[in-house]
């Protein structure tokens, strides 16, 4: 290596030793800026959530984190992963240096870029390695760090830290939303489940298990849509338990069960009838249609005496049947008839009927019995649903009651007071209370009890007939007085609440109820929601 090319790498070495200085400097400038650009977002982040509903006082903690160190690291990336020429360098060096373009000039007669003799280029590169050394990297390229930015990194920290550690008002109003959008996930997953057990169903025809998985179809189509709320997810599996209930009571068959089990004991009279009622005991109705086949099949067997205790088996049980399901008592009375008529080949096809009619039974109560199994699912779902985060509202709605009860203690009721909107309490009424479900229910005036027992009644004179016949003039006449204060309801409140809603809810379905008018319907009855 001669002397002019130890030169050159001298000056390189020296330029790549500079760039390696400006990468210092740059990092202590840029990375606490990158920090505070991620505190930055944060600290807006924070602020908006003390307005809206989005995230959680230990949310904030972990975005802050993962946004201070993505600033960290992307400006950390930008400065050391960054990579430049040597031309690059030199034109800083000239630039930060007061070198008067020596370290370029020199470059680029290395690269060829200027063309100059060689002693001009030798006297020309020792000039520019005579200024390397006077160069006082120390003073014009001094590491430092930007107070200012310190100061707004700790504004921005403190800022946060108040976030995370003062209640965020939204708190309340953000878990019961995750925990209903929770509730959603689980019971939309609940729906899939049990729709594709329907569809691996072996018992049930297609028809059937189309019947099946329609409501649970359509009620996972409302649960998957954005931002369902509350009301709307207890309407839909309300209105879905409804169809599955209206289902299940149309293909109910514990009528036909139970007339089956009341003929049992008529059948044990004969020989032949003993083998139709043993069939009988669990009342399984695939079992009595199998057994039918195989009476079916045997009646060339049938001695006379046999055939006519057959036949007066099948009248028995035909005059059973008649109420639960005249159709399959029909058939059975037309096997006995060709059986008493001797015609064996119509009294098996009778037979065959018969047996097919009590297959479909019981495919219809297989079907019954997985829509009312579903329907209680889904009642059950929705209880929790109904209840999902409500522990947050909860403990809102009482602290604003104990408010109004310490402000007004012993007075109640309402009276206007000239204000629109507000109103005071009046002796002897009360302010009823904010329904937990929401909804378009409001407080409401609740009269105060009379007490009538100091009261005198007036003394009316009844007609003579209903002197002589009470019941003609009405239940009312007939019935015993009982004393004041014994007042009780006989039927719980959340045993009558589902035949209510599910009465609306298939209301809803006519023509009649206009649109605009059906959400507060649904709102109410959700409103209403026992715990």
């Amino acid at each position: 290596m001669d002397r002019r090319e130890a030169g050159i790498s001298e000056l390189i070495g020296q330029l790549g030793r500079w760039d390696d200085r400006r990468r210092k400097v740059d990092a202590l400038l840029w990375m606490p800026r990158g920090l505070l650009a991620g505190l930055i977002v944060a600290t807006i982040i924070a602020g908006t959530v003390r307005f809206y509903p989005l995230l959680l006082n230990r949310d904030i903690a972990y975005l802050t984190l993962a946004l201070s160190l993505t600033g960290l690291v992307i400006s950390g990336m930008v400065i050391f992963l960054r990579k430049r020429s040597v031309i690059d360098q030199a034109s800083f060096a000239d630039c930060h240096f007061y070198l008067q373009e020596r370290m370029s000039t020199a470059v680029e007669i290395h690269e060829g870029r200027i063309q100059t003799d060689k002693p001009i280029a030798k006297l020309q590169l020792d000039d520019s390695l005579q200024m390397i050394v006077a160069v006082d990297t120390n003073q014009l390229l001094p590491l430092s760090i930007n107070r200012r930015d310190i100061g707004f990194i700790l504004l921005s920290a403190g800022l946060l830290m108040a976030a995370v550690v003062l209640p965020n008002p939204t708190a309340n109003a953000l878990a019961e939303q995750r925990a209903l959008e929770k509730a959603v996930v689980e019971e939309t997953e609940t729906l899939q489940a049990l729709a594709q057990e329907i569809d691996q169903e072996t018992a049930l025809s297609a028809e059937q298990q189309r019947q099946l998985s329609l409501p649970l179809q359509k009620a996972l189509k409302r649960l998957q849509r954005d931002n369902v709320s509350r009301e709307q997810a207890v309407a839909a599996l309300s209105e879905t338990s409804a169809e599955l209930r209206a289902l299940s009571e149309t293909n109910d068959t514990s009528a036909l069960e139970q007339s089956l089990r009341s003929v049992e004991k008529s059948l044990m009279t004969s020989v032949v009838g003993r083998s139709l009622g043993q069939s009988l005991s669990n009342a399984q109705l695939d079992a009595m249609a199998t057994t039918l086949n195989q009476v079916a099949e045997s009646l060339s067997e049938l001695d006379v005496y046999d055939a006519a205790d057959l036949a007066k088996a099948l009248t028995t049980m035909a005059n059973g049947l008649e109420t639960a399901d005249p159709e399959l008592a029909s058939a059975l009375a037309k096997a006995s008839d060709e059986l008493a008529g001797n015609d064996l080949a119509a009294a098996g096809e009778a037979l065959n009927s018969a047996a097919a009619s009590m297959e479909k039974r019981a495919q219809q109560g297989e079907l019954a019995n997985r829509a009312n199994d579903a329907a209680e699912q889904l009642d059950q779902d929705r209880q929790l649903i109904a209840q999902a985060g409500r522990a947050a509202l909860d403990s809102g709605i009482t602290e604003d009651q104990e408010q109004v009860g310490q402000g007004h203690q012993g007075q109640s009721g309402i009276e206007e007071n000239g204000v629109a909107g507000q109103a005071t309490p009046l002796e002897g009424g009360s302010v009823g209370g904010i329904s937990p479900g929401g909804g378009h229910v409001e407080r409401v005036y609740i009269p105060p009890p009379t007490d009538l027992t100091s009261e005198q009644g007036v003394d009316v004179e009844l007609p003579a007939e209903c002197t002589n016949s009470p019941e003609k003039c009405g239940f009312l006449i007939s019935e015993s007085p009982s004393l004041f204060g014994d007042e009780q309801s006989l039927v719980p409140y959340d045993q009558v609440f589902n035949d209510y809603r599910n009465t609306a809810y298939q209301a809803l379905e006519g023509d009649y109820i206009p649109l605009n008018l059906r959400t507060f319907v649904r709102d109410y009855f959700s409103s209403l929601e026992p715990e």
